[in-house]
């Protein structure tokens, strides 16, 4: 069976740490001191001798951060020159910087909300 699951990202000491919750509907709550999240999809079965079997995620949706703001790696390397980006191939893709301070790529479809749900 088709399981759709929502995957939280929380920051943590070395980079952040993830939780993940079955998805019903679109009334979730966000836990506190989330950055972002997005959701996904997997099989479950069930096998004969009771055993659930769980396959890969896939049909990952798009990032929603909470809060956050997007700049170009021009706008960060002006912000922050100390701040050491790997050199991307296109100059067109663009950073976040979260809620908690972190740095992440933000992809074209993601979407930032200004309050948590």
């Amino acid at each position: 069976m088709l399981k759709h699951y929502i995957e939280f990202y929380y920051p943590d000491f070395s980079n952040y740490r993830i939780s993940e919750q079955e998805f019903k509907d679109e009334n979730f709550e966000i836990p506190k001191d989330v950055f972002a999240y997005r959701h996904f999809s997997r099989n479950e079965i069930i096998a004969e001798d009771g055993e659930i079997l769980i396959g890969t995620k896939k049909n990952f949706s798009s990032f929603t951060y909470i809060g956050g703001t997007v700049y170009t790696q021009a706008e960060v390397s002006l912000i922050e020159p100390s701040l050491k980006l790997p050199i991307f191939v296109h100059e067109s893709i663009k950073l976040i910087k979260t809620s908690t301070g972190d740095w992440r790529i933000f992809n074209d479809g993601d979407i930032i909300i200004n309050q948590q749900k």
